[in-house]
């Protein structure tokens, strides 16, 4: 049986932290009194240190209260505190398994996978599902842990092109490219897979020398790709490892001019949780 498609974010308060701690490292316009705070909790954030990070964004804002982008970091990692309380002290809900997911992007979109290693791995032992395993593999991968995904995702490989293309790329990070091979004839994305899928099916064939296919699934991922999200997601192929045999080529050049074919209904301002059209934007 198939696992079902992950469930999309659905507090509006977690697309908005998501967004606003992916924003550049230094705040616009020239120094003032928060811009010491502010370097300093960036430094802080990326270290994992979010207590830390939370108290030198506060501090920023409380500076130079009519800086939005020190008083967006504040409420946004004020947030993600509220978030990693909540998991902490509570038992499995839906609830529970949206904050905990939330965190899951959160910290893998700002490259603390040791972070997203330690809130997927209790997530997993909770639920036992392909979505957990999913969660944990992506977490696993992005630390290197390739031993610990293929191990893990050995029972769940054959329920979805997704896990078939972390356990192959798994394998295939150990030298294990025979097996990488065989896993990967169950990791052909169905034809309106998500971007996400399509990403993953990219690394994996840029990995086993498939170079044609890793490039038209890249570019067809980016074209499901909201607006939105298009630069994030550009920048990560090009930060990609198991991409990198592919980023010295005209090709994967003209692959990054790719637009985004999601229609979006967004509204344009600045906070997701107060627009109208929040849930139907594609974010």
């Amino acid at each position: 049986m198939s696992p079902r498609k992950s469930t999309p974010i659905a507090l509006s308060l977690v697309v908005l932290v998501l967004a606003l701690i992916a924003a550049p490292a230094h705040a616009e316009g020239t120094p003032d009194a928060g811009a010491g705070h502010y370097a300093n909790g960036y430094a802080a954030l990326k270290q994992g240190n979010i207590d830390e990070a939370a108290r030198h964004f506060l501090a920023a804002a409380k500076a130079v209260p009519t800086n939005q982008t020190y008083v967006q970091q504040a409420l946004g990692l004020r947030k993600v505190q509220g978030l990693r309380r909540y998991v902490a002290k509570n038992d499995l809900s839906p609830k529970w398994t949206n904050a905990a997911r939330s965190l899951h992007l959160f910290y893998l979109q700002n490259g603390l996978g040791s972070l997203a290693v330690e809130i997927d791995a209790v997530a997993h032992q909770r639920m036992q599902s392909a979505d957990s395993a999913l969660w944990l593999a992506e977490a696993y991968l992005e630390t290197g842990q390739n031993a610990e995904a293929t191990a893990l995702l050995a029972p769940y490989a054959n329920q979805s092109a997704h896990l078939a293309a972390y356990h192959a790329l798994a394998l295939a990070r150990l030298g294990r490219l025979d097996d990488a091979r065989r896993v990967a004839q169950r990791a052909v994305p169905a034809a309106d897979a998500e971007p996400a899928v399509l990403f993953s099916a990219a690394r994996l064939n840029a990995v086993l020398g498939q170079t044609p296919q890793a490039l038209a699934y890249l570019k067809t991922s980016f074209e499901r790709t909201p607006t939105a999200a298009l630069p994030y997601s550009k920048t990560r192929a090009q930060a990609s490892p198991d991409l990198a045999s592919l980023t010295a080529l005209p090709a994967f050049a003209e692959v990054l001019k790719t637009e985004s074919q999601v229609k979006e209904t967004c509204s344009g301002g600045s906070s997701c949780s107060s627009c109208p059209n929040r849930g139907s934007c594609g974010k």
